[in-house]
């Protein structure tokens, strides 16, 4: 046979194999072309069946005179089955490569291994009665022949595959019809009773798809937003939904809760919006937005919201009436401080070791009065929206040291040990000083009060510069004491809140410390976060907007 009369009949015999029932047959009609076209005496084949890690014999030709064994690993045929290499012996008396039992059965052979994109399926060997020198062109015919027949079992392999994909798929979709007909009716009533649910429910109720459009409005919310339910149904929620900030402008669409849920996949709970009815009518509005994830997929969002108005006003109201008790309790608490430390000092005159003792305890018990004071008087400014700010320019570093002095005695007396690291360019900061004060004072103070005795406390502040004396100022402040419990953790910048483990180790707290913290830097427009673990610590982290001037000072590190 010519090599274009072999070339052709190897092809005949790849197509003709794609018609196969086995793997089996495809191999033995590769291994007789193999003995056909290089004229050889006899064959067989070696087959690792798909899922296994062992080999067979797969075949042997009719003229095969012994029963060939199971490949060793360090055999012949089995470094050509890891190689993926065909191997040529011409003299099986000089090269070797054969087993004893085998050695007087032939004089040479070549194998040829199964291998198609580093998938291996095993080897075919063809082998000679007598000394055979394999030419170039048999070489390539049998690198043709090994890569055909991988390439046959693959495409058997991979339409086994599809075949019995395409009957579990039958079966698991005649078993999914069955159990979907049988809870139609079910399914139909569970529709009802939520439907029911949801419309009787007080507050407003909206259901969006992933791309925010409408897709249900329960009749609070026709009342609510004055949309009547088919004017809303498949339109956005964004064009008909109009939210306000608390400067009465229009909301960004990016800004959004519902956005920020559909692209985020976060519930969020907010009260920080109002909203603008279709008759151009204004109210205060408490919104829960939670996200609806099917397969790790968000496929939509559900709304709820309620109008508080009037408890805004309520807060409005009550903030206004701590404002004025708190204007009007400073000047007597004034008197009072001013006094007190007159008479311990004994500027007015003599007193006796208890009278002293006595009146030290009333100047102590005024100055948290005057501290709880200013602190009410804080809140109320924040939250009727009076607070200014007032730039200038402080020395920061002096500013934390400051306050560490006046806490001095209780950290001397709790023997804490202080860190201080302050990075560079922190001595000209444009700044409210107010606020960065109140700031640090309340973190650096809860540190302190909340670490036990031999603690450690990390105060850290450096200035990250985003472009020409612009950035932010960035302030951590750390200590190994008693943590806060995880299932209070979210609600520890509450008003008035405190964690069940600081309530019973400081009884005076009053639970507007954090608050104000987490209140001053919001209204500066910066960010705050914390870490803590119960017993092991808490980490709080701040970054307010500054301005830094361009003089150069040194990095302090205590």
């Amino acid at each position: 046979m010519k090599i274009t009369e072999k070339l052709t009949f190897l092809n005949e015999t790849a197509l003709t194999s794609l018609n196969t029932k086995s793997e089996l047959e495809i191999i033995r009609k590769f291994t007789d072309a193999g003995i056909l076209v290089l004229k050889g005496n006899f064959g067989f084949a070696w087959h690792r069946p798909d899922g296994h890690m062992h080999f067979e014999l797969a075949y042997k030709s009719k003229r095969t005179p012994y029963t060939p064994q199971t490949p060793r690993k360090k055999g012949t045929n089995y470094k050509v089955f890891k190689s993926g290499e065909p191997l040529f012996v011409s003299n099986v008396g000089v090269e070797g490569g054969v087993r004893s039992d085998a050695l007087s059965h032939m004089q040479s052979f070549a194998s040829i291994p199964m291998t198609y994109q580093k998938k291996n399926y095993g080897n075919i060997v063809v082998c000679f009665f007598r000394s055979h020198t394999f030419s170039s062109e048999e070489k390539e015919l049998c690198s043709y022949i090994g890569n055909a027949a991988a390439q046959a079992i693959t495409i058997y392999r991979l339409h086994a595959g599809l075949k019995r994909a395409q009957k579990n798929l039958e079966k698991r979709v005649r078993e999914r019809t069955r159990k979907l007909a049988e809870s139609y009716t079910e399914l139909a009533m569970d529709r009802a009773k939520d439907e029911a649910i949801l419309t009787s429910i007080g507050e407003g109720l909206l259901a969006t798809d992933k791309e925010g459009n409408v897709i249900f409005a329960n009749p609070q919310a026709e009342q609510l937003l004055g949309w009547k339910k088919n004017e809303i149904i498949g339109t956005s929620l964004f064009d008909t939904q109009t939210l306000l900030d608390d400067k009465g402008q229009i909301v960004p669409i990016e800004q959004r809760p519902t956005y920020k849920t559909l692209t985020q996949g976060k519930r969020i709970t907010t009260s920080a919006y109002s909203y603008l009815t279709k008759g151009k009518q204004i109210f205060n509005l408490s919104i829960t937005v939670t996200p609806v994830i099917l397969n790790n997929e968000i496929i939509g969002s559900i709304q709820v919201f309620r109008d508080i108005s009037q408890e805004k006003e309520v807060d409005r109201v009550k903030s206004e009436l701590i404002s004025l008790a708190s204007h009007q309790l400073r000047t007597p608490l004034s008197a009072i401080n001013w006094y007190t430390e007159a008479l311990v000092k004994e500027e007015i005159g003599p007193v006796t070791k208890d009278q002293k003792k006595y009146l030290q305890q009333i100047h102590h018990a005024n100055q948290k009065m005057v501290e709880l004071v200013y602190d009410f008087l804080n809140v109320s400014r924040i939250e009727l929206g009076t607070f200014s700010t007032k730039l200038s320019t402080i020395n920061v570093p002096e500013l934390s040291q400051g306050i560490l002095k006046e806490i001095a005695p209780l950290i001397l007396q709790k023997k804490l040990k202080v860190k201080e690291f302050y990075g560079k360019r922190l001595a000209n900061v444009e700044v409210d000083k107010k606020v960065l004060r109140l700031i640090l004072q309340n973190l650096v103070t809860n540190a302190v009060k909340y670490t036990p005795s031999k603690g450690c406390i990390e105060i850290r502040i450096e200035f990250h510069e985003k472009n020409s004396g612009k950035g932010s100022l960035v302030i951590s402040v750390a200590d190994n004491g008693y943590g806060i419990p995880k299932h209070q953790q979210s609600k520890i910048f509450t008003k008035l809140f405190r964690a069940d483990n600081a309530a019973k180790l400081d009884t005076e707290g009053s639970g507007l410390g954090l608050y104000l913290v987490k209140s001053f830097v919001d209204f500066s427009k910066g960010k705050i976060s914390f870490t803590s673990k119960e017993n092991e610590g808490s980490t709080f982290y701040v970054s307010l907007p500054v301005n830094v001037a361009e003089a150069v000072d040194k990095q302090i590190d205590n």
